[in-house]
Order: structure tokens, then sequence, then C-alpha cells
């Protein structure tokens, strides 16, 4: 019974992931970072009424309107990003405006996280929306440099693995 039950497991494990995403490790890291932003997206989400307050805590110039834009944009950007994190297939266009909202949502994340943690101390992260409050500081900043070194080392590796082919 028991070799069964692990058999039916393996059989399940297999079937939902493709043959070339169990050899390759590089799937495994896109996947593990899809995770990651998984969570900060539904996090954000779960409370995203909330999540203009945040924003509009942080001070960036443009006041008003910049803070409900990037209530808008950053879970947007993230979202966009899944489709390249989840290696779905899909054209090389489509993969490639993943990749640049991957690499551009990390670096607008670790630009308000640094700029709040140098001009607005004390101020609400809003990584993981009002869900989660947490105030910003030093562990924001290395949180969401290390997120953004790893996407730029995921889509460097997808890109080489590309060019290989």
């Amino acid at each position: 019974m028991k070799q069964r039950m692990i058999h039916f497991w393996l059989g399940l494990f297999q079937a939902i992931f493709p043959e070339h995403l169990r050899r390759d490790p590089a799937y495994w890291r896109r996947l593990a970072l899809g995770i990651v932003v998984t969570f900060l997206i539904i996090t954000q989400l779960f409370t995203f009424e909330k999540f203009v307050d945040i924003t509009s805590g942080w001070h960036v110039a443009g006041g008003g309107i910049m803070a409900a834009l990037l209530a808008g944009l950053l879970p947007l950007l993230e979202l966009g990003s899944l489709p390249f994190l989840l290696s779905m297939d899909m054209s090389r266009g489509s993969r490639r405006i993943s990749q640049a909202c991957l690499l551009v949502v990390s670096a607008v994340w670790f630009g308000i996280v640094l700029w709040c943690f140098l001009a607005v101390p004390m101020s609400e992260s809003g990584l993981f929306g009002a869900t989660l409050p947490l105030l910003n500081g030093w562990w924001t900043v290395a949180f969401t440099g290390l997120v953004g070194l790893a996407a730029v080392l995921v889509v460097r590796e997808a890109n080489e693995a590309n060019n290989v082919k």
C-alpha cells in the first residue's frame, strides 16, 4: 500500500511538471522566485483598498497621484513577471516582456525601499501590503536587494540558455 501511494504521488508530480522542468535546475530557481513574487502579490492584493494609503505614506515625488499609480503598478508588474517565473510556454516577445516586468518591479521596489529607509524612517514598507504591516528598515533593503539580485540572475541564466540552443 505504501509503495502504491508513493508511486501515485510520483506519477502526479511527473504529470504536473514536464520532463524538461524536472531536468533543469534553472526552472526550479525561477519557480522559487515565482513563489516569493506570488506571496507578495497575494498579500498586497488581499488588502488592496489600503495599499494606496501605504504608498502615500512614502511621500514620493508626485504626491497622491504617484502614490495611486504605484499602488496599481507594483502588483501589475509583479503579475506580469509570473509567466516567465512559472516557465509558461509563450512567444519570445511575451517572454521578454515578462522578464522586463520582473526586472523593473525589482528595481522599483529596491528604489522605494531605499528611499523610505533614508528619507522616511518609520514608514510602513508595503512589501506585503497592509496584510502584514511591517516598518521599513535594513531588512527591507536587504530583502529587496536579494530579490533584485535573484531576478537578474534568473533572467541572465534563461537568456544564456536560449542563446546556447
